[in-house]
């Protein structure tokens, strides 16, 4: 599984707009419980629930923290990947 990790400081109601080259599952996760929800993720991703086969992706903040913006890639995806994210007040 390959993936990419992103703080980001949100305010809630704030949106995080993900555009990516290739399907992803885009998950925003808070510190304290990125550890034990990745660990988890790993065990579950082979269910393909949550993968979005086309961007942009828009994630709400349920309240204000800071957050991690989890994008997770299937493993056969050999070519680079190009992302972007950006911060969309409420």
């Amino acid at each position: 599984m390959r993936y990419i990790r992103q703080h980001i400081y949100l305010k809630m109601g704030d949106k995080v707009k993900i555009s990516c080259s290739c399907p992803c599952s885009a998950f925003l996760l808070k510190e304290a419980n990125y550890d034990s929800a990745f660990r988890e993720l790993e065990i579950t991703y082979d269910s393909q629930q949550g993968v979005y086969q086309c961007t942009p992706i828009e994630i709400i903040a349920p309240d204000t923290d800071v957050w991690n913006v989890l994008l997770i890639f299937n493993e056969t995806q050999n070519n680079k990947i190009h992302y972007s994210m950006t911060t969309l007040p409420r």
